[in-house]
């Protein structure tokens, strides 16, 4: 007999099954730190304590727009993209990297704009 559309699904017949208790679940493990997130904070300790309080506001947020997106010692993101995430100009920022190259804060390895894609930049540790 064929089941209609508005048919309540057919009852079946209750088994009992044994079932095997579940295995506990499985630890998760840890990720690793990487070896240089120590220097990382340190360099970041350093900024706050001791160099922050002698830029401008724009040249801070650069800075700390960089420090965050820098992987394996290089932050590859354009003038205007950091712009945009600051709230500022492109040529505030533009200042703003001029200075902080300017006071060895960072270095610019690789120009960007059109045709050449974004900047890279590498954050220096001024101990």
């Amino acid at each position: 007999m064929k089941r209609r559309l508005n048919d309540p699904p057919p009852i079946r017949s209750a088994s009992k099954k044994v079932t095997e208790p579940a295995a506990p679940p499985a630890k998760k493990q840890r990720q690793k730190k990487p070896k240089n997130s120590g220097q990382r904070w340190q360099m970041f300790n350093v900024f706050v304590d001791q160099i922050m309080h002698e830029l401008l506001p724009a040249q801070r947020a650069v800075w700390l727009v960089l420090f965050r997106d820098e992987r394996n010692s290089v932050a590859k993101t354009g003038q205007s993209d950091i712009a945009k995430r600051c709230g500022l100009s492109r040529e505030s920022v533009n200042r703003a990297i001029a200075e902080l190259e300017s006071r060895g804060l960072i270095k610019t390895l690789h120009q960007g704009g059109i045709n050449r894609g974004s900047s890279w930049y590498q954050v220096l540790s001024k101990n």
